[in-house]
């Protein structure tokens, strides 16, 4: 029992040596190739290179996204201004970034 218990354990979760091409692409790439209008972006307080890479590829355009955060200010606010988003799903919207208040 224990020798193929360990056999599909080695099959099924062993990981070859040569998994592929490196999966590593600029966050250009990353944006361009999984974002696109319509879609739910959620947002923390720390993402703001990702952020502001989506305000640069779509700014112009109406591409409705869906904005899903806790406290938001900085490319929220961007995002808002520039009729990228179609709706709001937050705590708190303003300065501070925290559903708490502003003291």
């Amino acid at each position: 029992m224990e020798r193929s218990l360990r056999e599909f354990a080695e099959s099924t979760f062993d990981l070859p040596l040569e998994e592929g091409s490196d999966k590593v692409v600029s966050l250009e790439e990353a944006i361009g190739q999984n974002v696109r209008p319509g879609a739910t972006l959620f947002l923390s307080e720390s993402c703001n290179a990702a952020s502001r890479e989506v305000l640069r590829q779509f700014w112009g355009s109406k591409p409705g996204f869906t904005l899903a955060f806790i406290g938001g200010g900085g490319s929220v606010m961007g995002m808002l201004h520039g009729g990228l988003v179609k709706k709001v799903i937050c705590s708190g919207l303003g300065g501070g970034g925290s559903p708490g208040r502003n003291a």
